[in-house]
């Protein structure tokens, strides 16, 4: 992606392996891995950004995939 100081109006969207939208994004916001407050399993998801780069004065749209990982909560039991 291009360098952030040369890009204007980001967007992302953020999918489930099933194509169902989870999350948007926009300038200064974020996602914590959450859908309706619960936390999104451990798993491949995909997420799609559209921009205005100044330099070369073009809208951009790109889609890449990530996989999300979780820790295993892990208690300890003492008897």
């Amino acid at each position: 992606m291009e360098d952030i100081i040369n890009v204007e109006n980001p967007k992302i969207w953020i999918y489930n392996q099933y194509g169902g939208l989870i999350h948007e994004l926009y300038l200064k916001s974020s996602w914590n891995g959450t859908f309706n407050n619960c936390p999104m399993p451990s798993n491949d998801y995909r997420f799609k950004i559209e921009y205005f780069n100044k330099i070369c004065s073009e809208s951009i749209s790109e889609s890449r995939n990530f996989n999300l990982k979780r820790e295993e909560e892990r208690y300890n039991i003492s008897i």
